[in-house]
């Protein structure tokens, strides 16, 4: 008897058809490198090395190019070629080709044609399945197995597009399904006389076909029993009749031929089913991958807003969608425009469009970090996360910035130039709809690699919202102020009314370190203790020492003073560290703090736990991967991005305890009397938790967060080590906060599209400076970018952090830094003056290594990377210097 295991019967075909490291300095910390792309600091290196990058053109000439906002001739611009109008309002029209799915918006104001994919002269959708769909799914299916579907070749080649007017737009449905020809759409077995009628009812060719995939199979003139057994045993008519059999091995493609040839013979499904009835073949079927879903487009002011209703896309249960690119062509860029676009890696980066840089891979950033739920044996990335989930494109004098709305905790922004994968440049977001990771089984050498998914798909909204301009509006300048208007309005930014007015144009912030675990011989044994770099006694003297030295106004950061140091258990309860001085030498640090006008800021975890105890249990309260492991977070070793072992590991918390937690925590601080504290990862570690009890996707943990910082931001003042945008709300001031991109090689230039968006809105500093591979651009580029400055020091001697997991600070003894730290305040204070913190109102690279930054105030920050001075308009900005001038309008 035949048993085959095909996809799907014909029949059903036919009928088918209808988602930090807890500690307070940051991963450049850890690493000691300098977070700053080398050609800011020498503009020998801005060409691209090995002739992959700009050829003899510099990059100032390429970056004046891309910025330029001179107006181009749109009159040559097509619509798709089947495209006919959904809706419109005063700015922007909306057109659909309802046989493609290519949703076209018209700007009124400069006829621009912002496509979901990109057409031809002609309004030709251009060729190739990823860039002339609008939605491709990866999903995985019952025997693991993995695929990609996408709507053009696996929906609208089949038409299977259809549509719907909305209000104010339109709604584009699509069925994903492939219905190629499988083993179980044409007959395995026929008898001689069924196959002969067949052959009579086609023509040449097809009978030909039909004779070359088919082979006849008879007993007669046999004797060998063995022979003879297994044919019995494999065709069960075979003793009455002659058969024919089809051949082993036969491609899909020609399993289309023969459908197609038996189709024009007049066999029918019917006829199918009798066949397999009659020789006793049984075909089990398995569902074909199929997903019904829609994207749903929305005109709204000058905004497109692109929705896509995940509770209501429909798949068969065997199938499970893992990631879905969405719009990933959206606006793609010819090779023959000029412009850039714009990726939020750290505080941003521009991508020249048709740079060369064709030997580079692409740019793929997940948004907000890695899920350290999910495990990575290797970290890939490094340097900067993705703190905003926007991403831009300008081309010629107009562009876009582009908001994901929902489904951020689980987007990943993707970028790409000419040259790589087509003909265009193309920036977009895919969203993770499923966790997997890849656990072992087994031991020793009998192990295997299985993939676990998460146990339901993410069954939210996605949503990305596109928000056009022109001219100065298509700059990244501009980009940051369409986004931050709409941002206010939606009420994810306070307002100008509703923003803190008492914020200092360059915030200063003193990190101590209180203590740090260190290992011990006792008796020849190895016994973990504690060595006090800070007490609080000698925190209060460092302030005296400052204010003597006309130091104060700044925000003391105590890191490893709490809780058992820098190796503390749960900030659930707060408790001030005996060995640094207890309850006592807290207060009368505050005290002496609030006399020089500063303030004191507690730092500790509260998701990153070292270790368990006081409240933290991590069998009840910890995170679960996916192989339900208790997770943890490793620290990585900078050179060769694996996981280390020469610091410990952290426990996580479950989201769905942090906010308890947090009530826990503002409680303990109203009994320690403190009026501030800041959280190490809470602003920018986000994780799901797998335990199948209390299941939370990345996107859940995010409501759940900003639970738990509005408990603290009302209890009292709440700062952040690093931020991802949705924290910034409940966060007086944000530290180690980024002040350059990654230095990814396809970036061409770093921006300050971030401090764009935040500066005036909420006090930021960036990472140490007596810890940056260059001191001196650090600080520049800190008042390039709005950012306050930063300091990590102690009191004792270095040499109690050597031979321990925290010998990275041991450039940090107080007395070596004094003298450079109490020159640049003051220094920077005499140059803002008692300036209050304006929005920034724009940026521009006025030379090879000069820059300006201009604020809504009318103050103008010039800094001076190179090695000669620069002057222009009777401003004079040294070699390796700085210069402000108020009041010159924004």
């Amino acid at each position: 008897m035949i048993k085959i295991r095909p996809i799907l019967a014909y029949g059903l075909a036919i009928a088918l058809l209808g988602a930090l490291f807890g500690f307070v300095l940051g991963p450049a910390l850890a690493a000691g490198t300098d977070p700053y792309p080398e050609s800011v600091l020498d503009p020998d290196l801005l060409e691209e090395p090995n002739g992959s990058g700009l050829g003899s053109e510099s990059s100032f000439e390429s970056f004046r190019k891309a910025q330029s906002v001179e107006p181009v001739d749109l009159s040559g611009e097509k619509l798709p070629a089947g495209a006919v109008l959904a809706a419109e309002n005063e700015f922007l029209a909306l057109h659909v080709d309802r046989s493609t799915g290519v949703v076209a918006v018209v700007d009124k104001e400069t006829g621009r044609i912002w496509s979901t994919n990109p057409v031809d002269a002609e309004g030709v959708l251009v060729s190739g399945a990823r860039i002339g769909s609008q939605v491709v799914i990866q999903y995985q299916d019952a025997s693991g197995r993995t695929g990609t579907m996408d709507s053009r070749t696996d929906a609208a080649a089949h038409n299977q597009v259809d549509t719907e007017s909305l209000e104010g737009g339109v709604r584009v449905g699509y069925l994903l399904y492939n219905p190629a020809v499988t083993l179980a759409d044409v007959p395995q077995v026929l008898t001689a006389e069924r196959f002969e009628a067949l052959l009579s009812r086609v023509d040449e060719a097809g009978a030909k076909e039909l004779k070359s995939r088919y082979s006849f199979i008879t007993l007669k003139g046999y004797t060998d029993e063995e022979y003879l057994a297994a044919m019995r045993e494999k065709y069960v008519r075979v003793e009455e009749y002659d058969l024919y059999a089809l051949k082993p091995g036969i491609s899909e493609l020609i399993l289309g031929r023969i459908r197609t040839i038996l189709d024009a013979a007049g066999y029918t499904a019917e006829d199918l089913a009798q066949d397999n009835l009659f020789h006793g073949i049984e075909v089990q079927l398995a569902e074909r991958p199929s997903f019904r879903l829609s994207l749903e487009y929305r005109l709204e002011g000058r905004s497109l807003r692109v929705d896509v209703p995940l509770d209501r896309m429909e798949h068969p249960d065997s199938v499970v969608p893992v990631r879905m690119n969405l719009l990933e062509s959206f606006g793609a860029a010819s090779r023959q425009e000029t412009g850039y676009m714009l990726v939020p890696d750290g505080t941003g980066a521009l991508i020249y469009l048709n740079n060369g840089k064709t030997g580079v891979n692409p740019y793929a950033a997940q948004v907000y970090g890695a899920d350290p739920s999910i495990r990575a044996p290797i970290r890939t990335r490094s340097a900067e996360d993705v703190l905003v989930p926007a991403f831009g494109m300008k081309r010629g004098h107009t562009g876009f910035i582009a908001w994901i709305e929902s489904g951020d905790a689980l987007a990943e922004i993707q970028a790409s130039v000419s040259g790589v994968t087509g003909d265009y440049n193309f920036v977009g977001a895919s969203f993770r709809l499923t966790a997997a990771d890849t656990v072992s089984l087994g031991s020793g050498y009998e192990t295997d690699r299985l993939t676990v998914l998460e146990s339901a798909p993410y069954r939210g909204r996605i949503a990305i919202r596109y928000l056009f301009g022109s001219g100065e509006a298509a700059t990244y300048s501009g980009m940051a102020a369409l986004l931050r208007d709409h941002l206010v309005a939606a009420g994810l930014l306070p307002g100008e009314a509703d923003r803190r007015q008492d914020l200092p144009a360059v915030p200063l912030q003193v990190g101590l370190l209180g203590s740090v675990p260190k290992e011990r011989l006792v008796l020849g044994v190895p016994v973990l203790s504690k060595e006090a770099l800070t007490t609080f006694g000698q925190a209060r003297d460092l302030v005296l020492d400052l204010a003597a030295s006309g130091v104060s106004g700044y925000d003391l950061l105590f890191v490893g003073g709490f809780n058992g140091g820098l190796l503390s258990t749960t900030s659930a309860r707060l408790r001030a560290e005996t060995l640094l001085g207890g309850t006592r030498g807290l207060a009368s640090l505050a005290d002496t703090l609030r006399a020089s006008g500063s303030r004191l800021v507690p730092s500790l975890p509260l998701q990153a736990v070292p270790r368990s105890g006081s409240g933290f249990a991590s069998v009840r309260d910890g995170t679960r991967d996916l192989s339900r492991d208790i997770a943890i977070l490793s620290a990585y070793n900078p050179m060769n991005h694996a996981r280390s072992g020469e610091r410990p590991p952290s426990w996580l918390l479950s989201p769905t305890r942090l906010p308890d937690f947090a009530n826990s925590l503002a409680d303990s601080l109203d009994d320690l009397s403190l009026d501030a504290v800041s959280l190490s990862d809470a602003g920018s570690l986000l994780l799901s938790d797998f335990d199948p009890d209390r299941a939370v996707n990345r996107q859940e943990a995010r409501s759940l967060v900003l639970q738990a910082l509005a408990i603290l931001s009302e209890s009292g003042s709440l700062d952040l080590s690093r931020g991802n945008l949705y924290s910034i709300p409940y966060a007086r001031s944000l530290s180690s906060m980024p002040v350059s991109d990654s230095g990814f090689d396809l970036c061409d230039q770093s921006v300050p599209f971030l401090p764009l968006l935040i500066r005036g809105t909420v006090a930021f500093t960036g990472r140490p400076l007596n810890y940056a591979g260059d001191y001196r651009s650090q600080f520049l580029r800190s008042l390039e970018y709005g950012a306050g400055l930063s300091w990590l020091v102690f009191s004792e001697q270095a040499g109690l952090t050597k031979d321990s997991a925290y010998n990275q600070y041991f450039n940090g003894r107080y007395r070596d830094w004094k003298e450079r730290m109490v020159r640049d305040v003051l220094d920077v204070q005499e140059a803002f003056g008692d300036l209050p913190a304006a929005r920034m109102a724009g940026h521009d690279r006025l030379a090879e290594s000069v820059y300006r930054t201009a604020y809504e105030d009318g103050t103008e920050v010039y800094v001076n990377y190179g090695s000669d001075a620069w002057s222009a308009d009777g401003i004079l900005v040294n070699p390796g210097g700085f210069a402000v001038r108020k009041g010159v309008g924004p």
